[in-house]
């Protein structure tokens, strides 16, 4: 079950980028203290999540259409550079979700965009369920999905899972079954059955607060309306460079800077 779910209160709508980066300053003055003490313990990051969940910035880029600002990428990763200056693993828990909450919004009004939109207005947290061990390379998945008349199954193990603690939804990357080389994403809750979190068997230097660990599924069994069928993968070499590719890398490039923001100012106070 998600710890955050049943917390949050309902967050405001940040309808401008302003509003977005005055609510970033003000969550970020809150977690500051204590990070490094947090960092050290390898503790638990669910009441940092709680804070910024509470106002509002998980909703900042949901596109007007769903009924959210749809505030522009810039903003975006100006808010994960602000968090991470203030949590370097705050910042990075974070990252998947506002990657996947882009990369959905291709789909219009199909499902399960408005369904996962809806939610990250009311405060819901993405995450990420998308490598494995012991794979060729990142598009060689053991993860398998199967349809099954109106459902699909779902079984595999993801490791390196970023952002699944405190998400209400993980988007899990699976190959189908049957269907050589195609693909699907497949949006799943942490409270379902089969679907088991060992994320505190993260072993990191730094960012140890991201318990990035595994994702375990097990014959999970999810509604069509929740696997999007992407067919064959683009050629990591050949395939055409995407918007959401250089957003992503935008998104790391943030945490990265804000957490070596951070370093340099902690630095010269020492």
């Amino acid at each position: 079950r998600n710890p955050i779910d049943d917390d949050v209160t309902a967050p405001p709508r940040l309808t401008t980028s302003e509003a977005a980066l005055a609510a970033a300053d003000r969550v970020a003055a809150e977690i500051t203290p204590g990070s490094a003490e947090r960092e050290r313990t390898g503790a638990v990051l669910v009441p940092q999540l709680r804070l910024v969940a509470e106002a509002g910035l998980l909703g900042i880029s949901v596109p007007t259409g769903h009924g959210g600002p749809g505030l522009p990428a810039s903003t975006v990763v100006e808010v994960l550079r602000r968090l991470s200056r203030a949590d370097g693993a705050v910042g990075q828990l974070l990252l998947s979700h506002f990657v996947i909450a882009q990369a959905i919004s291709g789909l219009g009004s199909q499902e399960p965009a408005p369904r996962i939109y809806a939610d990250l207005l009311a405060g819901a947290q993405l995450g990420n369920a998308t490598a494995e061990r012991g794979t060729k390379h990142a598009l060689d998945r053991q993860t398998s999905v199967a349809r099954r008349g109106d459902e699909w199954v779902l079984s595999g193990t993801k490791y390196y899972a970023t952002g699944a603690l405190g998400a209400s939804w993980i988007a899990v990357a699976a190959r189908i079954e049957g269907r050589d080389g195609d693909t699907a994403t497949v949006f799943v809750r942490p409270d379902q059955p089969g679907v088991t979190l060992d994320l505190d068997t993260w072993s990191a230097f730094g960012q140890r607060g991201t318990a990035s660990g595994a994702v375990k599924l097990d014959g999970v069994v999810v509604d069509a309306a929740l696997v999007i069928d992407e067919g064959p993968p683009p050629d990591p070499v050949d395939g055409p460079p995407s918007l959401l590719g250089a957003f992503d890398q935008a998104s790391h490039a943030a945490t990265a800077i804000g957490t070596a923001r951070a370093a340099l100012e902690d630095g010269a106070e020492l």
